[in-house]
Order: C-alpha cells, then structure tokens, then sequence
C-alpha cells in the first residue's frame, strides 16, 4: 500500500488519542499467539507497549499490509519497525498495529 507521510502521521494520531484515552486493546487470547510471544520474549508490560506505541513516528513506518484474519479482512495493519531496549536486551521490533 503507498501510503504518503501524512496518511501515517494521521494513522498515528488517532492510536495515540485511542492509547491515552485507554480505548484500545492488545489481544493476548488463542487467537493471538504472537502478542503473548512479544510480552514475554522481551519482558513487556502493558505500559511498556502503550509507552512504545505512543513513541512511535512517522519515520518508524515500513508498511501497510491487509489484515488476512477471516472475519478482518476490512483492516489494514500498519507496520513499525523501531529499535527497543527491554529489560533482556536491545533488539529491534517490528510492531503491527
């Protein structure tokens, strides 16, 4: 998907404003085994997601892609790669959100 900056600094906007007012969710159900795999690889919390998200930027974008989840396939996942330091180690993260 080509997507100008703007479209992501507008994506970006409105998930912040769903972050800070707690109108959002991180799925860690069955159907969802990566995000379990994430928090528990890299030793996440909840705040430490929303702290990654809401630092997120523009320049932090690396694609769009359409959501292959039968019954989602409305949505579209953004893609963002950035450099995180947890607790275990320094490692670069692709995040989908």
């Amino acid at each position: 998907m080509n997507l100008s900056v703007s479209d992501v600094e507008n994506y970006l906007e409105a998930v912040k404003c769903a972050v800070k007012a707690h109108r959002y969710r991180l799925d860690m159900n069955a159907k969802r085994p990566d995000n379990r795999k994430l928090f528990d690889t890299y030793l996440l919390t909840m705040r430490d997601a929303e702290k990654i998200i809401l630092d997120l930027n523009a320049m932090d974008f690396s694609d769009a892609v359409p959501n292959e989840h039968v019954g989602f396939e409305h949505e579209t996942l953004y893609i963002f790669c950035l450099l995180y330091t947890s607790p275990a180690h320094e490692t670069e993260l692709h995040l989908v959100c």
